[in-house]
């Protein structure tokens, strides 16, 4: 109420009044107090032109301060329809003003009570004495108390609201300005009682909204506030809470890519209490970004202030939830949905329709549980014993995507009649007992306290599940070892049906728990009890002593609740320690009797903290050799990935305190990756050392699901061509063989009416690189069939590849149909790159090329192509002048002759685009071909590897096409084991045989490049290029081992990967041993190899959830070799069977 009588004294203060004379400005300007006033709407203006100026410059009289206070406090129209039979003497000489006059006399409350002559002087002018008079009891300070009415002014000034009295004192004409000022003046002020600016005190006392008061400039009080958790949990939704409440608004979030230019729009804030959820544009999956919150309006005081995080985009999820409905009564409708679900939408009751042909039944209600995945329906009663249908539709799961459309029928008479009954009492701790009914409860009475009577304790609260069968009453402190009787009745099923008084029997554990200990390392100890402990007690060091002078400096109890785990000063090896454990009770609260165990110190553990990296598909699994820290464990940006990969998002360490899992993007099978832990911390706080050797560990893709069983191989995508071609892509390179045996069955999707043309087969062949296969269909009457139809959805379904992975439908993939024609390939470009060589580009690949299919035109001679063979594949081919006939500058014809045809052999070039159909035109280049050399520094990627690139293609090359040798002396060459020239046919690397003394960075080294290396069109490096200096480093050479292993959903391939390329000339499945898992040898088991994965196919199916050990005989070892002729370290392998 004081607060209320504040605003009240300060807006009589205040000028505005719809009877002023009109007054207007063009182009006016107003100061900032005025302007704030204005926002506040304490200024409105004398009429439609607003606050102005002029308007400013007037002075101000008492009825217009008591009109606008009756507008602040909700009380205008109540004033003006106001016909009190009392009033002011001088009520009549302001006709208009009469009802409020009357509205004052008869509310004196409101503090305008006039004069002791019964006049309320309406017209009467305010001064500054008189106004800053009222500003000081606004703030709470008392005439005659605090001040006199003659020191009103320096009393004002030793506050701090006026700068000058003298300045306020010189005032003729106290404007409206003047109290604009003031007031402005007022709210920066802090009351006598409190230690707040007035305008905080009146945003607390929601006199003024805080976000009006923030947008008119004034800076609120407030205390800062914390953010207790952040979740990232999607790539469009955040969701933070608070230490306090908090309103937090879009403007109040800023999001930008870290290390990076792009921002993240905010598009909506869910706020409530402690909690908001941020929703904003898509974030690209694995991503970094960083967030700031900065609360521009403070809730209740409280505002956040410079909050960063960073933190990476989740992946894009686009799959749709799917739900399924339960009748729980005849007014009850449960909906199971596939994943958490957004509130907002799950409890909007317009995305669910009960239909009947006989009753209009109403959803009342639509409750969101505190998982998010189910929705309580309450409707209207259901009593029709007409089908009913139930339609849900538009309720979206946390990443927005919505529902498909769920209609399904039922009957509202297929509940029971029977009254739920209790299938067990249990006392879970000492002051907590759950009762278990035989089915779904009413919530209503499952939770009403009165429903249950336990002799000799109070019952606090009961509290319903999510499986609606399961009651948790609290208790007052049980008895331990006391007997009780709990009685129940009044309990309804949710059909109504109410079960009759019943009583059971419980006892509160009065046992008193023991323990078991033993040391585990040089600096832990571990306390296993015989029953769930009381975390606080069991997690507090004050209840553990041990001799010797060894210190317990931190105890954790696992989510068992059973085991503690000591963290101790270093222990001496072999010295006998006595650990005192009291004080610590179990859930029940007995306390264990003060117990004591011996243990034998164990050796510190002086080795570094290391791990090893698995992939699992979409994620990857770090296992530490030692406990770790959990806050730098469980920080993303401590994991650094490939490049292809990005950030890691979630990174969870396990209760074993060594173990974490990485959530990143999908893996491709096979494919060698590489992982960085960096700042890792074990629990003594020693970081993992920045040395590569430990920091950096290679790992395996293991591609979707094969973590689970599948295969080496993935289908990752298939890709619509045209009408009758598709792409399959895979996730690694297939062979000739593979290739040949696979297999492809397409079908339409569910829910497409649509026939496929009969007697499809499809044509294969690689197209770009092993890894992508195109299929081109034709029928047994049409070469070039129209097969998938726009708008419809088709499915792909890849077989006969032993290692590809087809657990899950893994090996099924769906795609669209599409209206592109398949038409025939044309010539696109023809280009001559110097006097020697013609360049033809082609619309796509095509086959049956050969020399003879060409000619140019006045006497040009062909003297071959790059095209080795006409079943070759390609889009591109060069064609080689004879030096004799080089080409000019001129205008060229380039003759095509038939024979050429696209990739599948059934459609002929399309010569439409040649002139007459012949030939097409090109310039000639009178360039001449100039010899290839090395264009790129040496780079050494290892001691006994290195890689270059020349300055254009070059022809096939082998290992004695280069040497490697010391500058310093006549050094003999150091034998390269491999040379390996890339798809680009620019990127040499070579391998030097590891037999041998690598490279050192002691010495300085040259290149020699053979004569035999070449161009494509044949000639070779000059004399002066062939010699390249470069100097060597101490790069070790990393050993060849197996990295990942996995086994076929038949438990019939196995699939082992390198984690480096594989030179193998020869393998035989008597290399490997097997043992365990009902292994049975056939002479039909083989083995086969390709790069850097090594294949091994039984004939017999192994025992499933089995471990099998392969043993790699050292003969084995030594036939696998990686290209720098390094023999396999690996010597056994164990593999879990599905």
């Amino acid at each position: 109420m004081k607060k209320q009588k504040m605003l009240a004294v300060l807006m009589a203060a205040v000028i505005m009044i719809a009877s002023m004379p009109g007054l207007t400005v063009q182009g006016d300007t107003i100061g900032r107090e005025a302007q704030a006033c204005k926002d506040l709407k304490i200024l409105i203006g004398a009429d439609a032109s607003g606050v102005t100026s002029q308007y400013l410059s007037t002075t101000p009289t008492r009825i217009q301060a008591f009109i606008i206070v009756l507008r602040l406090k909700g009380l205008y129209d109540d004033a003006s329809d106001y016909e009190g039979e009392r009033n002011f003497k001088d009520a009549d000489t302001l006709g208009w003003a009469k009802n409020y006059m009357a509205y004052a006399k008869d509310h004196p409350d409101l503090g305008w009570g006039g004069y002791p002559d019964g006049t309320f002087a309406p017209s009467k002018k305010i001064d500054g004495q008189a106004f800053y008079k009222v500003m000081l009891e606004t703030l709470g300070y008392r005439q005659d108390v605090d001040f006199t009415y003659a020191e009103t002014l320096e009393f004002a000034e030793e506050i701090g609201l006026v700068e000058d009295a003298g300045d306020i004192e010189r005032i003729r004409s106290f404007t409206v300005n003047d109290i604009a000022v003031g007031i402005y003046n007022a709210l920066n002020t802090k009351p006598a009682d409190s230690d707040k600016k007035l305008i905080s005190v009146m945003v607390e006392e929601n006199i003024i909204a805080s976000e009006d008061a923030v947008a008119a400039g004034f800076a609120l009080d407030s205390k800062s506030t914390g953010v207790v958790s952040f979740n990232a949990v999607s790539n469009t939704k955040i969701q933070v809470e608070f230490e306090d409440e908090i309103l937090l608004q879009k403007a109040d979030v800023e999001i930008s890519e870290l290390n990076g230019d792009s921002r993240l729009s905010v598009l909506k804030v869910d706020s409530e209490g402690r909690r908001a959820v941020i929703t904003t544009t898509e974030a690209e999956p694995f991503h970094a970004y960083e967030i700031e919150i900065n609360t521009l309006v403070p809730t209740n005081g409280m505002v956040v202030k410079g909050y960063r995080n960073r933190f990476v985009a989740m992946p894009r999820d686009t799959v749709r939830p799917t739900v399924k409905h339960e009748l729980l009564g005849k007014n009850e409708i449960l909906l199971t949905f596939s994943e958490v679900m957004d509130r907002s939408s799950a409890e909007d009751i317009s995305n669910y329709i009960i239909d009947n042909s006989r009753e209009n039944v109403v959803v009342r209600s639509a409750d969101l549980s505190d998982s998010g995945k189910t929705v309580l329906l309450r409707t209207t009663d259901m009593n029709s014993s007409s089908p009913y249908g139930i339609v849900v539709r538009d309720v979206c799961d946390l990443a927005g995507n919505s529902i498909a459309r769920y209609k399904e029928a039922f009957y509202s008479d297929s509940g029971d009649s029977k009254a739920p009954s209790i299938t067990n009492v249990r006392s879970e701790n000492n002051t907590t007992v759950t009762v278990t009914f035989n089915e779904r409860i009413n919530k209503g009475t499952a939770e009403d306290t009165d429903n249950y009577d336990i002799d000799g304790l109070s019952i606090m609260e009961a509290e319903l599940d999510e499986t609606g069968k399961i009651v948790t009453l609290k208790t007052e402190p049980q008895d331990s070892g006391t007997s009780y009787k709990l009685i129940v009745s009044g309990i309804e099923d949710t059909w109504g049906n109410a079960m009759y008084r019943k009583e059971f029997g419980f006892v509160s554990d009065s046992s008193r728990p023991k323990a078991a200990v033993v040391a585990i390392s040089g600096n832990e100890v571990q306390v296993t009890f015989t029953k769930k402990m009381d975390r606080e007690s069991a997690e507090d060091i004050n209840n553990y002593s041990i001799d010797n002078g060894l210190d317990v400096k931190e105890a954790i109890l696992d989510d068992a609740g059973k085991a503690v785990t000591l963290i101790t000063s270093d222990q001496t090896l072999r010295k006998v320690y006595t650990l005192r454990i009291s004080n610590v009770y179990d859930a029940w609260g007995n306390s264990i009797s003060t117990t004591s165990g011996k243990f034998g110190g164990m050796a510190k553990d002086s080795k570094e903290l290391s791990y090893t990296a698995k992939s699992i598909g979409n994620g990857i699994v770090i296992t530490f050799n030692k406990r770790v820290d959990r806050e730098t464990a469980e920080d993303v940006f401590n994991y650094v990935l490939d490049k292809s990969l990005g950030y890691a998002a979630k990174a969870e360490l396990d209760d074993s305190g060594r173990v974490v899992t990485l959530l990143t993007a999908d893996h491709s099978s096979g494919r060698i990756y590489t992982i960085t832990v960096e700042s890792v911390k074990d629990i003594f706080g020693q970081r993992i050392s920045t040395d590569t050797k430990v920091s950096t560990k290679k790992f395996a893709g293991a591609g979707g699901s094969e973590a689970a069983g599948g295969g080496a191989l993935s289908l990752e995508a298939v890709v619509p061509i045209n009408v009758n071609t598709i792409d399959l892509v895979f996730s690694s390179e297939l062979t000739d063989d593979e290739l040949e045996d696979m297999g492809v069955k397409v079908r339409v999707a569910d829910d497409y009416d649509y026939d496929l043309p009969s007697k499809l087969s499809p044509v294969k062949f690689f197209v770009d690189n092993k890894k992508n296969v195109r299929l081109q269909f034709k029928t047994d009457k049409d070469n070039n069939p129209d097969v998938f139809e726009a708008g419809i959805l088709f499915e792909a379904e890849v077989i006969n590849i032993d290692r590809l992975n087809s657990k899950g439908d893994a090996n099924v993939e769906t795609f669209a149909g599409t209206s592109n024609p398949n038409e025939a390939p044309e010539i696109l470009e023809v280009n001559a790159l110097n006097s020697t060589a013609v360049e033809v580009l082609f619309s796509e690949p095509v086959k049956g090329i050969t020399a003879t299919r060409f000619e140019i035109e006045d006497g040009i001679d062909i003297s071959g192509i790059s095209v080795k063979s006409s079943e070759e594949i390609t889009d591109r081919v060069l064609i080689y002048i004879s030096s004799k006939t080089q080409l000019d500058d001129d205008e060229y014809e380039l003759y095509v002759k038939t024979g050429i045809k696209d990739a599948a052999g059934f459609s002929p070039l399309n010569t439409k685009n040649l002139t007459s159909g012949k030939y097409i035109e090109f310039d000639g280049d009178s360039t001449e071909n100039e010899p290839p050399f090395v264009e790129s520094d040496i780079t050494v990627l290892d001691s006994y590897t290195i890689q270059f690139v020349f300055n254009e293609e070059i022809g096939d090359i082998s290992n004695s096409s280069f040497s490697v040798r010391r500058t310093s002396g006549k050094s003999t060459s150091i034998n390269v084991s491999k040379a390996v020239l890339a798809d680009d046919r620019r990127t040499v690397t070579l391998y030097l045989n590891s037999r041998y003394t690598g490279l050192s960075s002691d010495y300085e080294y040259e290149l020699v490049i053979n004569s035999s290396v070449r161009d494509l069109q044949g000639m070779a490096v000059d004399s002066g290029d062939r010699e390249v200096e470069f100097y060597g480093e101490d790069i070790e050479l990393e050993e060849l081992e197996i990295i990942s292993r996995y086994i076929d959903e038949d438990n019939r391939v196995i699939t082992l990967i390198a984690n480096r390329e594989l030179n193998i000339s020869s393998l035989d499945i008597g290399d490997f041993k097997f043992s365990g898992a009902g292994y049975y040898g056939s002479s039909s088991d083989k083995v086969e190899y390709n790069k850097n994965s090594i294949t091994i196919t039984l004939r017999n199916e192994l025992d499933e959830d089995e471990e099998l050990t392969i043993e790699i005989t050292s003969t084995g070892r030594g036939k696998i070799r990686d290209l720098n002729g390094q023999s396999l370290s690996t010597e056994e392998i164990e593999i879990d069977t599905n």
